[in-house]
């Protein structure tokens, strides 16, 4: 569902695949991996249940 104004923040980052293991690492839960035309990014939420996104480029 959208909502008007703030959804979630994006970051970038070069290596998801690193990023996503060192989030594991620390227990943190990856709600949504996506893989789409070379692009990898993933999803998890901060205490508050604020969307954070990282997002690796093609």
């Amino acid at each position: 569902m959208k909502y008007p104004g703030y959804t979630h923040i994006a970051l970038e980052v070069t290596d998801g695949q690193a990023v996503a293991a060192r989030v594991r690492d620390m227990g943190i839960t990856i709600t949504e991996e996506v893989r789409f035309e070379g692009a990898y990014f993933f999803f998890i939420c901060d205490p508050d249940n604020n969307v954070i996104e990282f997002h690796q480029p093609a």
